[in-house]
């Protein structure tokens, strides 16, 4: 069973400053206790929702596993169509090497990393994350260039506007027929899309910053400090 967890963005905003830029996307990848559906048949909704030590699990695991933050599912993707053609040259012993170049050649935005995890806490709302975009995967060639450019404005329209968590529950309690809380999970990654589910769990800041301004808003220095907090409370 494929598990996804859908989360749509609120706001967008993006600031141009000289020097190498660095793009960061900041929100919630989930929140406790907020029921939504992830299965629907003909006459059922199945839903699920993540529990308080489920989310304190997610912080542990995304901060110690090597976890990919994609674009719509791009690299999970790619793994499980690999996988599947695999199987079926296994099984069928067909020769398949066509099919796999042709994979290759359509997801090969997925072989260098386009985002990254960098902070995750746990506050009143959710599990929160802080995800800084590659500032050199444009430099790979003019199609990476303009593959990262569509995403990234994507991102900043609205048109990309959630998170959704690759995951598959290890531990759960069955709540009623149609209703399962989730304890705890195997994470594989996070993914940005425009197919959000859970309106409790948002996207709160889509921006774009020198990476020199972020090493100094990094190592605490005050007048970077002061103007993220001037500049945060315009948004409030």
């Amino acid at each position: 069973m494929k598990h996804t967890f859908y989360l749509p963005k609120i706001e967008t905003r993006s600031k141009e400053i000289d020097g190498v830029p660095n793009y960061i996307i900041r929100g919630y990848a989930t929140t406790p206790n907020n029921i939504y559906p992830y299965k629907k048949t003909s006459n059922r909704t199945f839903r699920e929702y993540f529990s308080t030590k489920a989310l304190e699990n997610l912080k542990r695991k995304l901060k110690s596993d090597k976890v990919f933050v994609d674009a719509e599912h791009i690299t999970a993707t790619k793994h499980s169509s690999e996988m599947i053609l695999d199987n079926l040259k296994k099984k069928t012993g067909m020769n398949v090497d066509e099919e796999v170049d042709y994979l290759k050649q359509r997801l090969k935005y997925s072989d260098i990393p386009m985002f990254k995890v960098e902070e995750i806490e746990i506050d009143d709302k959710g599990l929160f994350l802080e995800v800084r975009g590659n500032p050199f995967y444009r430099s790979i060639d003019d199609e990476h260039e303009k593959y990262f450019d569509s995403i990234w404005g994507s991102l900043q329209n609205g048109f990309i506007n959630g998170m959704s968590l690759n995951f598959k529950p290890t531990s759960t309690v069955k709540v009623n027929e149609d209703l399962t809380q989730i304890d705890d999970v195997e994470v594989y990654g996070v993914s940005l899309t425009g197919s959000p589910s859970n309106d409790m769990a948002t996207i709160t800041e889509v921006a774009m910053r020198s990476i020199e301004y972020v090493k100094k808003l990094d190592r605490g220095d005050s007048k970077c400090q002061k103007k993220t907090k001037a500049m945060s409370s315009l948004l409030m």
